[in-house]
């Protein structure tokens, strides 16, 4: 089994179109780099970029990250590897520059877990990342106890590393309490205290989720328990979205393996309740009707048809075998070992040509106002029985209409264009920094009807080994008249946005 493929979207030249990087951990195969022409089609300018030829025999990529670091205007790049992560500057000529050896990463570790955050709130962009196994060194190898010592209750898992930016293009390992033994798959950031300091939300397999309350930027506490209840073991992904647009309480989307008669648990919606740190957490992926859907993966949020309603897509299967015995058995024996035994990799029964939830069908939750419903046999996913991994959403014709991006593991990618219906209204925004991060990471956007109010938090990497397109995108109906639309910064400020186009991305400066 090797790392899982990733996908990113960010918009590298800055011509206001957003361009599509993807990894791949064969050895010695060589990453992608899309040029989005503004056209419909892409170029690959991987060989010129310095970022398409990266993978050795020994270190392969895992998850892509676009972000400014340097606050020049341009996005550059952290990636994830199973050894020491790696960054390269943006020169801003389509091209990049390895620069890991001077900016002070250095801690390697197997991970797929990644996300950016401003978390003092000094205006530079900081990386927290978490290793799946415990570190061990790839390129010398000298164990084989790494994997999970309990299905239910792992705690050998990989540590979390927070790295500060100082400002020069180098960074430093801070230690503000982030503290986990658990096998981390995704780390999503919100404001959940709505303090103006960004939280962290991280999705756990082998254990349940972990939950970090930031304190004015100094230490993260551990509210993990508020958790507690929940039955699912197998976290995958994490996303956010505010769906109620009444109450405005956030929804934080974890995905889950569903397997009738093996699994207790399938996908979870958790919406998070109270003001500051006395919060309250509720499962009602049950009511929304997006519990099932088999070993998901990636998901994303997003306004498909733009009707105001945020929609819901996830990437499902794991792995396809030769044949079509299946490898549930053979992991449910697992079970009852003891840790030990299960620590050790080798004891684990081999894949061979077992098939482990493979060939299922990507879901596509139509959001219906109080429930959604899965329309994917309405849509072209009723073709897709890939073992899909990373999800993005990319607007890559700037016409409002979300499309789709997927890769998968050991097929072809496959890409979704949105042929929308109905034509309805809609609004984006492209923010930029100036006291806050030049990304405008941390920042809230609200849209305001007269009984209802759509709200955005600006967050980069929410998903699993994904990044969608980082502009915000309101869906709008039809007839729905504005009163107000206002973003709030991560500094703090609060700016109401009186010129504005519909139906096309704006440009908005903090001031």
């Amino acid at each position: 089994m090797r790392i899982s493929p990733s996908v990113a979207v960010s918009d590298i030249n800055g011509d206001g179109f957003p361009d599509i990087y993807f990894t791949n951990s064969k050895p010695g195969v060589p990453n992608q780099l899309l040029l989005n022409s503004g056209k419909g089609y892409f170029k690959d300018i991987s060989k010129k970029s310095n970022i398409g030829f990266i993978n050795t025999e020994k270190v392969v990529s895992s998850k892509a990250n676009f972000i400014d670091f340097d606050n020049d205007g341009d996005q550059d790049l952290f990636l994830l590897t199973n050894y020491i992560p790696k960054l390269f500057i943006n020169n801003g000529d389509m091209t990049f520059t390895d620069v890991t050896s001077q900016s002070g990463i250095k801690s390697y570790m197997f991970s797929f877990a990644s996300n950016f955050l401003d978390f003092n709130r000094d205006g530079y962009i900081d990386i927290v990342y978490a290793a799946y196994f415990k570190p061990f060194d790839v390129l010398n190898p000298n164990t084989f106890y790494f994997t999970p010592n309990s299905v239910m209750e792992a705690d050998n898992g990989g540590p979390i590393v927070l790295l500060k930016n100082k400002g020069n293009n180098t960074f430093e390992e801070v230690d503000l309490g982030l503290k986990s033994s658990g096998f981390v798959q995704a780390i999503a950031v919100y404001d959940f205290q709505g303090d103006g300091f960004p939280d962290l939300w991280m999705a756990t397999d082998y254990n349940t989720n972990k939950l970090f309350l930031n304190q004015n930027g100094t230490q993260f506490i551990d509210k993990s328990e508020l958790l507690a209840r929940s039955r699912s073991r197998t976290g995958m992904s994490a996303t956010i979205a505010t769906l109620d647009q009444k109450t405005n309480v956030p929804t934080v989307f974890v995905s889950h393996t569903f397997q009738s008669k093996v699994t207790v648990s399938g996908n979870e919606a958790w919406q998070i309740k109270g003001q500051g740190s006395d919060l309250k957490v509720e499962n009602t992926s049950n009511l929304m009707g997006i519990h099932n859907c088999q070993w998901s993966w990636a998901a994303v949020f997003a306004d498909l048809d733009n009707d105001t309603d945020e929609d819901l897509i996830i990437s499902n299967g794991f792995m396809t075998g030769k044949t079509d015995k299946s490898y549930w058995f053979q992991f449910t024996q697992m079970v009852g070992a003891s840790r030990k035994y299960q620590s050790d990799s080798r004891n684990w029964p081999a894949l061979q040509d077992y098939s482990w939830s493979g060939k299922q069908q990507n879901c596509l939750f139509l959001n219906e106002g109080n429930q959604f419903r899965n329309v994917a046999n309405e849509t072209d996913f009723k073709q897709d029985d890939s073992d899909g991994r990373g999800l993005a959403a990319i607007d890559y014709l700037n016409s409002g209409n979300i499309s789709l991006v997927e890769v998968n593991y050991n097929q072809p990618l496959k890409f979704y264009k949105n042929v929308p219906l109905a034509k309805n209204d809609w609004i984006g925004f492209q923010l930029t920094g100036t006291s806050s991060n030049r990304n405008a990471i941390g920042s809230f956007v609200k849209v305001y009807f007269d009984q209802r109010t759509l709200v955005k938090y600006l967050a980069y990497n929410n998903g699993f080994m994904s990044q969608s397109d980082s502009r915000i995108h309101f869906g709008l109906g039809k007839g729905n008249k504005i009163k107000k639309i206002e973003v709030k910064w991560p500094s703090g400020k609060v700016q109401l946005i009186s010129d504005y186009t519909l139906n096309q991305y704006n440009r908005v400066t903090e001031r």
